[in-house]
């Protein structure tokens, strides 16, 4: 997704962890947060500079939502 929609060359290397945040509710598929921690804080600053560009993706794009995590790990 942010290779497609938001146009931000991201490779696997670049992110140092990823992870799901929650628990698993196994009743419903409700949706989970995921963690993303980059190596370098200049392609966080890429990515929430580019979001913009989700007004003009897919509908299942847009339900997706960035948020700064200022908690370090």
């Amino acid at each position: 997704m942010l290779n497609k929609v938001l146009s931000v060359e991201i490779k696997e290397e670049d992110m140092k962890r990823s992870l799901r945040l929650g628990k698993p509710d196994d009743s419903a598929r409700s949706p989970r947060p995921v963690l993303i921690q980059f190596r370098d804080r200049v392609l966080k600053n890429m990515i929430m500079e580019s979001l913009y560009k989700l007004r003009d993706a897919e509908d299942v794009f847009k339900r997706v939502i960035f948020a700064h995590d200022l908690v370090l790990l």
